[in-house]
């Protein structure tokens, strides 16, 4: 009897999680490209690296990312062999989506050989996360809506944040911030995407 009552638990729980998280693909509905915007300034990569870093030691570059957190969206298959570009963001980040799209070139040429994958990940409902997104495009995102478990499993309490692995998950960015030297960093790692994302 208490095996069967434990069973009944975790059966709960297990449907409760898959229904509050909801895994979407994100179709770009506006040109990605925005003439407004001012090129994104030349960076000296170590120090703006020390002046974004997360002090979050599940996070550390060199750790490798244990991906049993996205199983609720994704298979292990689809994630092996994969390099992740994360976004971590809720409505309140200042615009931080907007300010990403200017990287939306290279993130297309990132997912393109379909060896990478980019996830945004927001503790919002569907309906307004896939608003903020329709109007403010990031280019070939797979979207995790009301994932506020997941980001507080792996303690990120700043919007935005991105963490950005390897093919085998060996995290070699970790940052929070909406400045445009940090959007210069992070292409700056999306840049070489042939090689694996090392800079």
């Amino acid at each position: 009897m208490r095996t069967f009552i434990t069973l009944l638990l975790v059966s709960i729980c297990s449907i409760a999680y898959a229904q509050d998280t909801i895994g979407y693909r994100v179709g770009t509905t506006k040109n990605p490209y925005r003439p407004s915007q001012k090129p994104l300034p030349t960076i000296d990569v170590e120090i703006v690296t020390e002046k974004f870093k997360l002090e979050n030691p599940i996070l550390n570059p060199g750790n490798v990312l244990n991906t049993r957190f996205l199983h609720p969206i994704f298979s292990q298959e689809e994630l092996n062999n994969k390099s992740l570009v994360l976004v971590f963001w809720n409505k309140e980040c200042d615009n931080c989506l907007d300010k990403m799209s200017i990287l939306n070139t290279h993130l297309k040429n990132l997912m393109k050989d379909n060896k990478s994958l980019l996830i945004s990940i927001t503790p919002e409902k569907k309906e307004d996360a896939l608003g903020i997104l329709r109007d403010n495009p990031v280019s070939h995102t797979d979207l995790i809506c009301n994932g506020k478990a997941i980001i507080e499993k792996l303690g990120i309490t700043k919007f935005p944040t991105y963490v950005i692995t390897d093919a085998n998950h060996n995290i070699k960015l970790a940052v929070s911030g909406n400045d445009r030297e940090l959007y210069a960093l992070i292409r700056h790692y999306l840049k070489p995407s042939v090689n694996g994302l090392t800079p």
